[in-house]
């Protein structure tokens, strides 16, 4: 006689306490389709996407509407501040930089936000 250790207390309990395992129930066989009951499912499904095609041509000629978005003025503020600095970046003009931008300015990046790149 063989003996398991259960999760109960760490019990010792006998083999033979245990229930035996029964198999999975498995499910019947089904007989196949017949030719002749193919045709009234191809008209219930044909009938099915008919009364629906409406429904889909309904919902693509309805009219999109786009939301307008109002930009804050701290939002304007910033944006124009970072136009000027793109403009003079690209103009090569320091006098414009220095208007700009602090002597301690130093640019972070999001790849690696521990090593900023100084002015």
């Amino acid at each position: 006689m063989g003996f398991r250790i259960g999760l109960s207390h760490q019990r010792v309990f006998p083999v033979t306490a245990f229930p035996p395992v029964k198999p999975a129930p498995t499910l019947p066989k089904l007989p196949p389709v017949k030719k002749a009951h193919l045709l009234p499912i191809a008209a219930l499904v044909a009938a099915l996407v008919g009364a629906a095609a409406p429904a889909f041509a309904a919902d693509a000629e309805a009219p999109i509407v786009k939301r307008i978005g109002t930009m804050t003025r701290g939002t304007k503020v910033f944006g124009d501040a970072e136009e000027a600095i793109v403009a003079a970046l690209k103009a090569k003009d320091a006098a414009a930089l220095d208007r700009l931008v602090a002597p301690d300015f130093e640019q972070r990046t999001q790849g690696a936000p521990g090593m900023p790149v100084p002015r």
